[in-house]
């Protein structure tokens, strides 16, 4: 997603993480001549294979529960799922979308992360740490799925642990 040779610094992008809103600063306040930027997903291992380069691994990541009622929404309104799937339905049934994807940022080494839900505060220390301009424009991020409620009350027990089972040990 984006490589900086000059402060050797490479973020990947995953799914559901406000990644269009951090390709945006990127692209607004840190992107320098010689770096390479996409608006893809890709995890660390795609931008070292197809850029050859390698540099400290940050990663942007979500809490899972609340990035699966996301991609859920997001399935639900780009034709990815059946209209007529439940959030049920979307853990266990097949569709167009594949949340377990989110797996492969997860699984991946980095050198440190950048969370959605502290995305403020974690922004301003990966720009203190590798010395990168201040931000210019706030970072905004823009809610795509509306009146959709807090995400801890589309599961259950069953649903909760199936999340936990499919993260494993991961979870922060």
């Amino acid at each position: 997603m984006w490589y900086s040779s000059k402060s050797n610094i490479q973020i990947s992008k995953s799914f559901k993480t406000a990644s269009s809103s951090i390709y945006q600063l990127i692209k607004d306040n840190w992107f320098r001549e010689g770096d390479k930027l996409i608006n893809n997903h890709w995890t660390h291992n795609k931008i070292e294979d197809e850029w050859g380069v390698k540099g400290n691994r940050i990663t942007l990541i979500r809490n899972p529960w609340d990035y699966v009622v996301s991609a859920y929404h997001w399935a639900l309104r780009n034709g990815e799922a059946p209209k007529e799937y439940s959030f049920e339905d979307f853990l266990y049934k097949p569709s167009q979308f594949n949340w377990k994807k989110q797996l492969e940022y997860w699984d991946c080494e980095s050198d440190d992360v950048i969370q959605f839900e502290t995305i403020d505060a974690d922004i301003e220390r990966i720009r203190t740490k590798y010395n990168l301009a201040k931000i210019t424009i706030p970072l905004t991020h823009q809610k795509k799925t509306l009146h959709r409620g807090n995400y801890q009350a589309y599961y259950n027990k069953e649903s909760r642990d199936y999340i936990r089972l499919v993260f494993g040990g991961q979870l922060y």
